[in-house]
């Protein structure tokens, strides 16, 4: 069986898939996003100030470790990439896959915090809506505490979806080898249990820090 030489190269995915999941996989958005939220002077509480900076400080932990590992390994990415004008490629070693590292690293360090997450809904989300809605009994009697039960469960749902697209999309888009994808998910849930078990930043040290920069900078 002869192959046609002349036929049409493998179409890549565009639109919102090929360009939405890369980007929101991306260090370019996630450092800048954790340090924006850590370091603004109204938004969130110490809890959640302190959660963007231990994001920031994994985010830093992973940039070092992937680039290490990309450097030793030093692997090409998959040829068929090439002329790919959806994403724009920082480096040209395809092992493991930075994207994937990331978004498993943020979904693991989102179900690690997950006391933290629980507190702030019954202390401060759940107790808002019920002021918020107290003339309405139809949401104070059922919406409510159905928010109050599943909404932790809907919110680690939609992470594992959205770290599950991005992963996914680096093998759809031609960036990078399945053993990539696999090892990057590998690294990044091992990076998030580091970070969280010894490189984490206490409450007070990020409130301390955050107030240095707003009298600094702000």
């Amino acid at each position: 069986m002869t192959v046609d030489s002349t036929a049409p190269p493998r179409r890549r995915p565009k639109g919102s898939f090929g360009v939405q999941t890369p980007v929101s996989g991306d260090g370019l958005f996630w450092l800048p996003a954790a340090a924006a939220f850590w370091i603004s002077p109204s938004a969130g509480t110490p809890d959640t100030r302190m959660f963007a900076a231990n994001l920031f400080v994994s985010l830093i932990f992973d940039l070092i470790v992937v680039g290490s590992i990309k450097s030793f390994v030093r692997r090409r990415r998959p040829s068929y990439n090439r002329g790919h004008l959806v994403v724009v490629s920082l480096d040209k070693w395809s092992f493991p896959s930075g994207h994937s590292t990331r978004a498993a690293m943020v979904m693991t360090l989102f179900w690690l915090y997950t006391p933290l997450w629980r507190s702030l809904i019954n202390q401060s989300w759940y107790p808002y809506l019920a002021l918020r809605f107290e003339n309405n009994s139809s949401m104070a009697l059922f919406l409510l505490p159905l928010v109050e039960k599943h909404l932790l469960v809907i919110a680690n749902c939609a992470f594992s979806i959205w770290a599950l697209g991005t992963i996914c999309s680096r093998v759809v888009l031609g960036r990078h080898y399945i053993l990539d994808v696999i090892g990057g998910v590998m690294v990044g849930m091992l990076e998030a249990l580091v970070a969280h078990f010894f490189l984490h930043v206490p409450t007070k040290v990020s409130e301390l820090q955050h107030a240095y920069l707003l009298s600094k900078y702000v």
